[in-house]
């Protein structure tokens, strides 16, 4: 009986060894300080807020594989927005209008805890080879509203509202593509941005749009207004955001078919300087340029919030298309970063308080210990940095970076560049975390992020003279 003991005992703890080390494996190519699920597929971010002393990351999570799927959201707390602890499923579906998904939305925060708006789907037709999924890209599309007391616990069942109906004039909206509130109060009001399309006559394209939406409570809405006015950027605006920066307005977006080639995503994130009527919820807008947020062309669906001290903040997704080796998730967030307006030019910067926790100097040598750092340096026209087999260089003013071989992406653009920064050199900080790689250019002018292979990233470093690596002090 003894010996039998022994030998269960002992089976045990060989399994137990095993598996260890194979989660180890699973997650030697997992970032440190950028934000994954635990297991299987995420996308957009959601919910981003400020509340109680922490900050909540809720997030697009299918649960059950590593691929797109009826989406649930995950949820995760930082104190630091850069170490991560997760909690379990915040939504889920449960209702007819959300049978087939909870789509992105955003939190506010009210007297009574937070109230968070979503948009629900329902399949017009499932795959009948996989339910998760949806044939012909179409799904009637509401718009729900739930309050949690402490963001942690949510009433799937008894406490969502259908606070928008499918939309039933063409005019205005897609009753099939309307989707992704972001809400905010303004001043005695709540308002409300989506994103949306419509089918004008004689046109083959679809001209996407945003709609302003208005309440009183933020249960009663009612149409206010829209911006449709740059036709040419897309079919469809996912993901939209408006905000204000120290009195100025930004729309950020996510257009969808900016582009047909095929080595690249055809979805990209933009945003503009704009003018915004509080009273009519008129967006203004003087046909400059919209820019990209991020020129590394992985980075999607940017969701914006004010941090603990009142600074304007963004976070968005950086696309895979499938789990790296040996891996069982799909899908990183980037570092938030602060965004603000100088000289009528707008810039997305490291957060200042992630910047100041790599303060750490280390070795170039050390730096391919398996823990993020960062890289602080001049670069010069003509130079050059090598992270492992990863370049970038500075070329005529502009910055670009390349990773040709060293992606497994269908889609992700192998060579990228910015539009013209410095004639004779530019300050860069560049943060490194497994398979990631954030390249910050003169203070957020222009940023650039990369996913890659993580073993990429490992070998020499070539540095230009005066530059320092720093760890997490």
């Amino acid at each position: 009986m003894l010996r039998q003991e022994l030998r269960e005992k002992c089976r045990i703890f060989i399994e137990n060894a095993i598996w260890l080390e194979r989660k180890r494996d699973m997650d030697r190519n997992r970032p440190a300080v950028h934000l994954t699920a635990p297991r299987n597929w995420i996308n957009d971010p959601n919910g981003f807020i400020w509340f109680k002393g922490q900050y909540h990351l809720y997030y697009q999570h299918f649960p059950y594989a590593p691929m797109w799927g009826r989406m649930h959201w995950g949820h995760a707390t930082s104190k630091d927005l850069l170490h991560w602890e997760h909690h379990p499923i915040a939504l889920f579906p449960s209702k007819s209008y959300d049978r087939d998904g909870c789509f992105s939305g955003s939190a506010v925060q009210e007297e009574e805890g937070i109230a968070f708006y979503y948009t629900g789907v329902d399949y017009v037709q499932a795959d009948p080879e996989n339910i998760n999924r949806v044939l012909y890209d179409t799904y009637v599309a509401s718009q729900v509203r739930i309050q949690s007391t402490d963001g942690f616990f949510f009433d799937n069942f008894a406490g969502k509202e259908q606070v928008i109906a499918p939309l039933q004039k063409p005019e205005i909206g897609s009753r099939y593509h309307t989707r992704d509130p972001k809400v905010w109060r303004q001043g005695a009001y709540y308002d409300m941005i989506l994103g949306s399309k419509v089918q004008e006559p004689g046109k083959v394209k679809t001209t996407p749009k945003v709609l302003i939406y208005r309440s009183m409570d933020g249960k009663a809405w009612r149409f206010l207004n829209e911006f449709s006015s740059y036709d040419t950027l897309g079919d469809m605006w996912e993901c939209p955001d408006l905000y204000e920066v120290d009195g100025q307005w930004i729309l950020s977006m996510a257009p969808m078919h900016m582009s047909e080639e095929a080595h690249m995503h055809q979805h990209q994130a933009v945003s503009a300087l704009v003018d915004y009527n509080a009273e009519t919820g008129e967006i203004g807008w003087d046909g400059k340029q919209f820019v990209y947020l991020d020129y590394g062309m992985d980075y999607y669906a940017p969701q914006t919030t004010l941090d603990h001290m009142g600074r304007r903040i963004q976070i968005g997704w950086l696309r895979m298309e499938r789990p790296l080796p040996g891996c069982t998730w799909v899908g990183v967030f980037t570092m938030p970063r602060e965004v603000t307006v100088r000289e009528g030019k707008l810039y997305t910067d490291v957060h200042p308080e992630i910047r100041a926790l790599f303060h750490k100097p280390v070795a170039e040598q050390i730096c391919n210990a398996g823990e993020p750092y960062c890289i602080r340096t001049r670069l010069k026209d003509g130079e050059e940095v090598h992270i492992g087999a990863y370049r970038l260089g500075l070329k005529e003013g502009h910055l670009w970076a390349d990773r040709s071989g060293l992606t497994e992406e269908d889609k992700a653009q192998l060579f990228s560049q910015t539009p013209l920064l410095a004639r004779e050199q530019v300050q860069l900080e560049i943060y490194v975390d497994h398979c990631v790689v954030e390249i910050y250019a003169e203070g957020g002018a222009a940023v650039l992020t990369h996913v890659v292979q993580p073993q990429a990233l490992c070998g020499q470093l070539r540095l230009p003279e005066g530059a320092q690596c720093f760890a997490l002090g």
